[in-house]
């Protein structure tokens, strides 16, 4: 059996992943209502009307000395904020990896 901790840690990991990949989708509908209502903009991200996304993207920073506070930056491209998705997809697989690696040998460990 895995330990809870180890469980929790690839819970959390397909949660972020689920979480990117739903913005990600929610972003490429919105550029093409976008692009269909302005049928002569074809930008690769429409710069003016963006939707929800127009504002730019939020990016939360947690402080680690209080649980209850944390600084937020505002206004984040969103290439940045793609790019910042897809650099945590690669983290997140990569310790999917190991936390998979770390469970089996808890589950021979156990036997």
């Amino acid at each position: 059996m895995i330990s809870k901790e180890t469980a929790r840690k690839i819970y959390n990991c397909y949660q972020q992943i689920e979480t990117i990949e739903k913005t990600k989708s929610d972003m490429l509908k919105e550029i093409e209502r976008i692009r269909e209502k302005e049928s002569k903009n074809q930008d690769p991200i429409p710069e003016n009307d963006f939707g929800r996304y127009g504002k730019g993207l939020q990016m939360g920073i947690p402080d680690r000395d209080s649980s209850f506070s944390s600084m937020r930056i505002y206004n984040i491209s969103p290439e940045l904020g793609i790019s910042v998705m897809d650099e945590q997809m690669k983290k997140l697989n990569k310790d999917l990896r190991e936390l998979e690696t770390i469970a089996r040998l808890e589950m021979e460990s156990k036997k």
